[in-house]
């Protein structure tokens, strides 16, 4: 196990607590992650390739559960929950809270968050790229998601000036055709 002033110590925690469908892709995930966790001592940081680094998001529902909030990605052109890089950070769950407060502009005293644990695992992969002149080799997102309620009638101005959007459970379910872990995401919704 890891000391507690190691942040992927509060990582480990948050997935050992986590208990996915026995039957699902989530237990192969936590597998992985878990694998990842302790032979990668540098998988908390965007510069780890190998396989991948870890990220943390924010599926954001309304109180009665009809609806998600979702961002358009400027590189992607596809609508997804707000997220990002971990950036050193183990407490995943602050990753994700502090991306939806600068993607959605909104306060930590408005969101509430649901469950007090992981909402889902997924692992995805990340098409290599340039960042700032620096060529990226293809890489994983280890993504651990985290459920927050956010008030629906809230008026919301992306700071990062992105395209914000509610979409009912119905409207959001064709974006998700193709991304299975957002589909798994969108059917737990009822459940929360």
């Amino acid at each position: 196990m890891f000391a507690t002033n190691d942040p992927r110590y509060y990582v480990a925690i948050a997935l050992q607590a986590y208990q996915p469908d026995k039957e699902g892709q989530e237990q192969i995930y936590k597998m992985l992650m878990l694998e990842q966790l302790f032979y990668q001592h540098r998988c908390l940081f965007r510069d780890c390739f190998f396989p991948g680094h870890f990220t943390g998001s924010a599926w954001v529902v309304n109180p009665t559960r009809s609806k998600v909030l979702l961002v358009n990605h400027p590189k992607l052109h596809k609508w997804v929950q707000p997220g990002g890089h971990a950036d050193g950070v183990g407490e995943l769950h602050k990753v994700a809270l502090r991306e939806v407060q600068e993607e959605v502009g909104v306060k930590e005293d408005q969101l509430k968050w649901l469950g007090g644990g992981v909402y889902d695992l997924d692992i995805h992969y990340v098409a290599a790229t340039q960042k700032q002149g620096r060529p990226e080799p293809e890489h994983l997102h280890l993504d651990m998601r985290f459920a927050y309620e956010l008030d629906d009638a809230l008026p919301l101005s992306s700071p990062e000036g992105l395209e914000l959007k509610w979409f009912t459970l119905a409207e959001a379910q064709p974006l998700f055709a193709e991304w299975g872990g957002r589909m798994r995401m969108l059917e737990k919704t009822s459940k929360l």
